[in-house]
């Protein structure tokens, strides 16, 4: 049936089944040669964009340039040595308990970066029983420390 009708015919249906699209989501309906219609390659209006990601990008920058100007009023604080530490957990249990599997500690400074570091793969030891599976999967997903016979894990603490 669709083959048979002439160019206009469908051009004519095609504005109707976009007019009723429109209908249906609550928008304006469209009309051909509408300026304010048409849409991006994500099919979102053009006339709706926002400068919300521009607004945030100056935020940004304006909160950077802050920051930095205020560091620069304390000269103290620049050379003033501060310590970043993160830790991985092999597994989480529901009680809360974590098992870390690598540990790193970054001392640092403003002005001098990264001055030192401890970077430490301790042996988690035997998993509780039914959480080896987890393990697995945040080894595959995150990490790829895995929960047994990893080379780098050691037991010596000190």
């Amino acid at each position: 049936l669709w083959r048979k009708l002439t160019p206009d015919e469908k051009k004519m249906w095609n504005q109707k089944a976009k007019e009723e699209h429109a209908r249906q989501l609550g928008r304006k309906v469209p009309t051909p040669g509408d300026p304010s219609l048409r849409m991006d390659c994500n099919r979102k209006f053009i006339s709706e964009r926002t400068q919300a990601e521009k607004a945030e990008v100056h935020r940004r920058e304006r909160e950077r340039r802050l920051v930095r100007e205020e560091i620069e009023r304390c000269e103290e604080v620049i050379d003033k040595e501060f310590y970043v530490i993160d830790a991985l957990s092999i597994v989480d249990y529901l009680d809360g308990e974590c098992v870390p599997c690598e540990i790193a500690v970054v001392k640092c400074t403003i002005r001098g970066g990264i001055i030192g570091y401890y970077h430490f793969f301790p042996d988690p030891g035997p998993l509780r029983p039914g959480h080896f599976a987890e393990a697995l999967e945040r080894c595959e997903l995150e990490h790829e420390i895995k929960p047994k016979d990893f080379p780098l894990a050691s037991s010596d603490y000190e």
